[in-house]
């Protein structure tokens, strides 16, 4: 039989640890060793007794003064005493003097059971002695019969088992978790990051807090904490009582005892708390394709115009976490190669309720434009009717056309050295054999190319004239020859 209820006195004790985080650490013996009774000196005249002790030395309470001294003896408990002998048992110094503080707490024990259970411990007459001890006697039975029930059980209460942590100055900060506890509490991390810090209210660390206070966790920004991250932290507290027993000696006839026993108990609370940080994914992208594009150069401010960040776009999006609340501008300082400068500026909000953003920043290729012009090279001006053609560094023809009065455009054209020559010059004009290069780049992308031509020269047909020229000289000669013959006759 005993060895059965040692056994399940350990099942209940294990039950207690373990069910909803509360335990005690309470076993109270179920027997005990009386040892030898040791007299007191009689303080106030008429009351004399002996000091009773278990064999460990602890000091003993006797509940019937008229029965006999209960000394080297077993004890076997028989319940709790009321709040009153626990009361004053349990009271602390008193005069500074051991033996005399158990010489008023046993005498006020004999009283206290004269007043509540109609014993006759102490007579009339002794209790209406004078004196410092009796004076301090009487006011700790007075004392003992308002006493009410230690608290036992150790509570806790927290505000909120849900709390966010936001950034703040560098660091992630929980709410403000209020507590109200039995006793004083503390606080331990359970699980997540190892960096934290427990702080009161005013930022000061501290892991220790009274009964009803409160504080908040802090966890530096640097730990690259996720949105949704839940840290988890334990509150501890225990309550410390006093608690008397009766034991009454095997012998009926021995005086029966109490003493005064220090018990515990414990229970503690989880707490999760959950990161809330933003992410904003800033996305560049070609605005025709929605594909991301890389080598722009862009730039984060907050809402004092202060940088926060910057960075070069890449084929992927750019990620920026654990901004804290308020309003952000994104803005371009160079394009990418080939895309003009986009000088829009993208603005978002972070608030509690919006964490995650998403950013498209877009750009737009840059336009190359290219103006060819035919001219008369005296004139000036415009000519209509040449048929000219682009082609490529490759020899690739790009484009065909015949030139009009106003300038040919050509849009788009990739980055890259092109070539423009004639092929038929216009009208009355000859061809330019010459052909003009030309190059795009990003710091090159319009031109303005003029082509001339010149005039075609008109020459005379000089057979025909040359054929009069020798009839004319023909007949002149004839003339002064026939003249001369004549002359050279007559003489």
């Amino acid at each position: 039989m005993k060895s059965l209820r040692k056994i399940l006195s350990i099942i209940i004790l294990t039950l207690i640890v373990f069910i909803g985080g509360k335990y005690s650490v309470n076993a109270v013996a179920e027997t005990i060793s009386l040892g030898s009774a040791k007299s007191v000196p009689e303080y106030i005249s008429g009351l004399k007794f002996s000091d009773k002790r278990m064999t460990n030395g602890e000091h003993l309470y006797c509940l019937h003064r008229q029965a006999n001294t209960a000394q080297n003896i077993k004890a076997r408990l028989q319940g709790k005493t009321d709040n009153g002998l626990t009361y004053i048992m349990s009271k602390g110094k008193i005069t500074g003097d051991a033996t005399k503080d158990y010489y008023i707490k046993q005498t006020a024990v004999w009283w206290y059971l004269d007043d509540v259970n109609g014993s006759s411990n102490l007579s009339s007459a002794f209790k209406k002695k004078s004196g410092t001890m009796m004076n301090q006697i009487r006011n700790l039975v007075k004392e003992a019969k308002k006493a009410t029930a230690p608290v036992k059980q150790a509570s806790i209460n927290v505000n909120s088992n849900n709390l966010k942590m936001t950034l703040q100055d560098g660091y992630y900060i929980s709410d403000t978790i209020t507590v109200n506890a039995s006793s004083p509490f503390k606080v331990v991390l359970e699980s997540g990051p190892r960096s934290y810090q427990i702080v009161d209210v005013n930022g000061n660390a501290k892991s220790t807090f009274a009964a009803k206070d409160s504080f908040k966790v802090k966890v530096p920004a640097a730990s690259n904490i996720k949105n949704g991250t839940q840290t988890k932290i334990k509150i501890s507290t225990s309550v410390t009582y006093y608690q008397g027993y009766k034991y009454y000696p095997t012998d009926s006839n021995m005086q029966k005892v109490a003493r005064i026993v220090q018990e515990s108990n414990a229970t503690s609370k989880v707490v999760t708390l959950t990161v809330s940080s933003s992410s904003v994914k800033i996305n560049k992208l070609d605005k025709a394709t929605e594909k991301n594009i890389a080598g722009a150069k862009l730039v984060l401010r907050d809402w004092k115009n202060e940088v926060v960040t910057s960075w070069v776009s890449t084929t992927d999006a750019h990620i920026i976490q654990n901004l804290a609340n308020g309003t952000y501008t994104v803005e371009e300082t160079e394009a990418p190669d080939g895309y003009k400068l986009n000088t829009e500026k993208q603005k978002f909000t972070i608030t509690d309720s919006v964490k995650d953003v998403t950013v498209n920043f877009y750009n737009e290729a840059a336009e190359s434009v290219v103006n060819i012009t035919k001219i008369d090279s005296e004139t000036q001006a415009p000519l209509a009717g040449a048929v000219l053609v682009v082609k490529d560094s490759n020899g690739n023809e790009i484009e065909r056309f015949t030139t009009t009065t106003s300038s040919h455009v050509i849009k788009d054209l990739k980055e890259g050295t092109y070539t423009v020559q004639e092929v038929e010059a216009p009208a009355g004009y000859m061809r330019n054999e010459t052909g003009v290069s030309f190059t795009i780049d990003k710091d090159h992308l319009t031109h303005q190319i003029t082509i001339e031509n010149f005039k075609e020269v008109v020459v005379p047909n000089t057979s025909s004239a040359g054929t009069l020229i020798l009839t004319i000289l023909g007949i002149i000669i004839t003339i002064v020859g026939v003249n001369y013959i004549k002359k050279n006759a007559n003489a």
